[in-house]
C-alpha cells in the first residue's frame, strides 16, 4: 500500500510534471528516516544512506528538468 502513491508520482511525474518525480524522491526520504524505527530487518546506517541517495537524485532531477539560473 505504501508504494501506491510512490508509481503514482512516478508515472505522472513522466507524463506531467517532472517535479512529481523530486517530490517523490523527497517523500521516499522521508520513509526511509521513519523505516528503521518501524523494521528490524533495516540494516545499521540504512537511513543515512538512502536518505542521501533520494536528495542526491532529487536535486540532479530539479536542476537538470527547470532552468534555474540558465540564461537560455
Amino acid at each position: 500500500m505504501v508504494a501506491i502513491p510512490f508509481i503514482a508520482l512516478a508515472y505522472y511525474g513522466q507524463t506531467r510534471n517532472v517535479n512529481l518525480i523530486v517530490l517523490g524522491l523527497l517523500l521516499h526520504g522521508v520513509l526511509d528516516l521513519a523505516f528503521p524505527h518501524v523494521s528490524s530487518v533495516a540494516p545499521k546506517g540504512y537511513d543515512i544512506f538512502c536518505i542521501t541517495a533520494d536528495v542526491i537524485l532529487a536535486a540532479y532531477f530539479y536542476f537538470r528538468f527547470n532552468k534555474v539560473g540558465r540564461n537560455t
